[in-house]
């Protein structure tokens, strides 16, 4: 009868799926209540984490590479600020051989009179 074939179909409100139902593809820029599916989401989440190296592919991963610190921005900020200021003198030794380091403090006089004092 009619009203046993309508038995046998989906309410329209809410329909369960069984199987394994298909849906177009919605363009990336979708907005709104469009159904989407596994190929829709799995393109954003490329767009998302780009082209990042394989062992870091997964937000989870991220988390655990950044120490799950959710406050991570704040603990760089903090260790940062514990370290020496960039100071000039400091900045000009850096790097510089012993032979610069005599030159820059001004002892190259200093030790050619104490050596021709010898």
């Amino acid at each position: 009868t009619v009203m046993g074939e309508v038995r046998t179909k989906a309410p329209l409100d809410s329909p369960a799926f069984t199987g394994t139902p298909t849906t177009p593809t919605p363009p990336g820029d979708a907005k709104g209540l469009q159904t989407t599916n596994a190929e829709f989401v799995r393109k954003l989440i490329v767009a998302l984490v780009g082209s990042v190296l394989e062992p870091l592919d997964t937000l989870q991963e991220l988390a655990d590479a950044l120490g799950n610190d959710p406050n991570f921005a704040t603990t760089v900020l903090n260790k940062l600020a514990g370290k020496q200021t960039l100071d000039e003198t400091l900045t000009a030794l850096s790097g510089k051989s012993v032979d610069g380091l005599i030159e820059y403090v001004g002892l190259r006089e200093t030790i050619s009179r104490a050596a021709d004092a010898l």
